[in-house]
């Protein structure tokens, strides 16, 4: 154990299964009423985990310093194996991405060079676990197409089904596990135009082939090689979500079964770490759990909605909403200023989950009426009326949080990209809800 701003600090090591390294929950002394539980996003740095559970409980602690004091305040930063590259969500040399990109990989030429395809699928085969010189010889030949294609998809997609992902991942990513190899190769080699949100104007914007802009890593893919390594990201981008999604849920049925009910339990969760505590109160009974804030989180805006799609399937976390899991606030900071979130997330759901209309220009990306929206972008949608409150928040001002509701907040004023979380407006935002229950 080691100390953030006064308070005590416990790490949680989880692997990819979900299994705790570190033996089991820590135990608390009785004069512990609140425990926060803080989860990363897509980054397996330790150092950056740490700054980034250090910088927001500093700023709470500074905001409301009567509110997150010891004894009675404890801190659980889980750190589980999200992959390390930068920026988000592309496994390319630094050189070769713009700050706040993520999603799809990014090219600013028609084609990448053989060395580069090469670097990504070691790179790829190394986080996962494999021979990297023989996977990176796969994917080499894959881009010839044809059966080769096939061959290194079906490799991808054995990896990638081991240890039984959600239906709703596997939902989202059916192109990705299901369209034949060399069909799904020359469509993204091709590319296309993408009808997207614009953040700026939150308009329509036609991208043809995801370029004519380069503003916020928005780069132009196409060719072969280029569509592989798309493939590859897409794979990144599933894995994650899976792990994400089975951390989470192996600490909600643990958590469930410890003595920690007497305690306040609250979840904090940035980026993928949103889906990973969501899926923890999806574990979790009716009122079990105090807080739930989720900071630019990376999953569906549709993830606590009902009857969404043609099919009126209800969001993979409706019943943390319609169980009442949480008896606080849900906070949920939303923005389009987030591009990992707004654009490159809702283009990697697309084009992973469906093809055809991902690439037709049809339909806008990453906006409200998209199906692959994300949650950090739009907030939590298709909600019934009573169970959400819209609020907007400017610097230095203040909202009421709801208890008991999802409150969306957006953010437009308070954060400037998909990281910027741990600012002195975000942390208050996030004390005011943890605060919220601390009578």
């Amino acid at each position: 154990m080691s100390v953030i701003a006064g308070l005590p600090f416990h790490e949680l090591h989880v692997d990819a299964s979900g299994k705790i390294a570190t033996p089991g929950l820590p135990a608390f002394d009785n004069g512990v009423t609140d425990v926060i539980f803080l989860s990363h996003g897509w980054k397996n740095d330790h150092d950056a985990a740490t700054k980034l559970y250090t910088d927001l409980i500093s700023n709470m602690g500074s905001i409301a310093p009567q509110r997150f004091k010891s004894p009675e305040v404890a801190i659980v930063g889980i750190f589980w194996p999200a992959f390390r590259y930068r920026p988000d969500m592309t496994l390319l040399p630094i050189e070769h991405q713009s700050d706040d990109a993520g999603g799809v990989a990014g090219f600013s030429d028609d084609e990448i060079e053989n060395e580069k395809l090469e670097a990504y699928a070691k790179g790829f085969a190394r986080h996962m676990g494999l021979d990297a010189n023989h996977f990176a010889a796969l994917a080499m030949r894959a881009a010839d197409g044809g059966e080769a294609a096939e061959s290194f998809l079906s490799d991808i997609r054995k990896i990638l089904l081991e240890d039984s992902p959600d239906a709703e991942v596997k939902r989202q990513h059916a192109a990705l596990l299901e369209v034949p190899g060399d069909e799904l190769l020359e469509i993204l080699a091709t590319g296309g135009e993408l009808t997207v949100h614009d953040p700026a104007s939150g308009n329509e914007e036609t991208l043809a082939g995801f370029s004519d802009r380069r503003r916020g890593g928005w780069f132009r893919l196409s060719g072969a090689k280029a569509a592989v390594a798309s493939i590859l990201n897409q794979a990144t981008y599933f894995e994650m979500k899976k792990r994400a999604g089975t951390v989470g849920s192996q600490l909600g049925l643990l958590l469930k079964k410890s003595g920690l009910s007497e305690k306040r339990i609250h979840l904090v969760g940035h980026s993928f770490g949103a889906r990973v505590v969501t899926s923890v109160a999806n574990e979790m009974p009716a009122n079990s759990i105090s807080t739930l804030a989720l900071l630019q989180g990376a999953f569906s805006h549709n993830g606590f909605g009902r009857q969404i799609g043609a099919d009126l399937l209800d969001g993979h976390f409706r019943k943390v909403v319609s169980e009442k899991v949480v008896s606080g606030p849900v906070l949920v900071t939303h923005t389009h200023k987030d591009t990992a979130v707004s654009l490159f997330y809702a283009v990697a759901s697309t084009a992973a989950g469906d093809v055809t209309a991902g690439f037709t220009g049809t339909s806008l990306i990453g906006g409200p009426d998209d199906l692959h929206g994300g949650i950090g972008a739009n907030g939590a949608l298709n909600l019934d009326e009573s169970e959400v409150v819209d609020h907007s928040v400017m610097k230095g001002g203040q909202i009421g949080l709801v208890r008991g509701k999802v409150n969306n907040v957006m953010v437009d004023e308070i954060v400037s990209n998909h990281n910027d979380v741990t600012n002195r407006e975000v942390a208050e935002l996030v004390a005011s809800a943890i605060s919220k229950t601390m009578t």
